[in-house]
């Protein structure tokens, strides 16, 4: 099972804004599960395939980035 973080954490392991994740849900870049209606969550592996795509890369650990 893999784990889910919500935009706040997303955001800072892509050293984004959160304002910018939800950009990007809407654009469809990233995919977003949205269980309750509101909250947004996501894989590390999703945010990744999506800074690849976006030749953007996340902070490194001890940067800031979400373990």
């Amino acid at each position: 099972m893999e784990k889910y973080i919500g935009t706040k954490e997303a955001a800072e392991y892509a050293g984004q804004s959160e304002r910018t994740i939800r950009d990007w849900v809407a654009a469809g870049i990233i995919p977003a599960l949205k269980p309750n209606g509101k909250t947004l969550l996501f894989t590390v592996d999703d945010i990744d395939a999506a800074l690849r795509a976006r030749a953007v890369k996340p902070k490194q650990s001890g940067e800031g980035a979400a373990e």
